[in-house]
């Protein structure tokens, strides 16, 4: 059955992808109301020169590249910062 130029089947599968697509979600950039996590985001992203991309776009107007080197830029410095925490333990424990 055709209706409207658009088969039966074709009207089901629209009809049931609208129930499993999930509505885009806003990605508007508020460097005021920032995560600790979307903080050091920024700051990286600041260092790369990518800070005013970012404003004007959001994260999404980033390429995949530029998302990737923020990304492991951000678990390198983590791993530094839980690192440098376990040596500040491990000398308080030493002196107390």
């Amino acid at each position: 059955m055709v209706t409207h130029g658009h088969t039966l089947s074709t009207l089901k599968m629209e009809r049931s992808m609208s129930f499993i697509m999930p509505k885009k979600k806003e990605d508007h950039f508020d460097p005021a109301n920032m995560k600790p996590e979307d903080k050091l985001k920024f700051e990286i992203a600041t260092e790369l020169g990518l800070d005013q991309k970012v404003i004007a776009g959001g994260w999404r107007s980033l390429t995949a590249k530029e998302s990737g080197r923020i990304g492991g830029l951000m678990t390198k410095r983590k791993k530094e910062q839980q690192k440098q925490a376990l040596k500040d333990a491990g000398e308080s424990h030493i002196m107390g």
